[in-house]
């Protein structure tokens, strides 16, 4: 049972890594800029409330910006982004110690 749900939480990840848009700025520029949020948000040891509002605020503060008015990262799919990366980072490190 605990290896099925490895599995699982591993397809999460590989779902969750940033897509790119051949071609599309717009689309970069969002994806990129939900995954700079999340880690600002984990760095700075924000609650993930503050998702709500930061994206409220960017988009009030930037009304010019596709990518702020594009951006729709609140505190649920923050904390998912956040699960995901740390799954991704702890899997990097852990094979970078095994290499050694």
């Amino acid at each position: 049972m605990h290896a099925v749900y490895e599995a699982s939480e591993q397809q999460e990840v590989q779902q969750e890594r940033i897509q790119v848009h051949h071609g599309n700025y717009v689309a970069n520029g969002v994806a990129v800029a939900k995954k700079f949020l999340a880690w600002f948000i984990a760095e700075h040891n924000l609650p993930f409330t503050a998702a709500d509002r930061l994206v409220n605020l960017m988009k009030r503060m930037f009304p010019d910006s596709v990518i702020a008015q594009g951006m729709n990262r609140k505190r649920t799919k923050c904390t998912e982004v956040m699960r995901t990366l740390g799954r991704c980072v702890t899997e990097d490190l852990l094979d970078k110690l095994s290499e050694n």
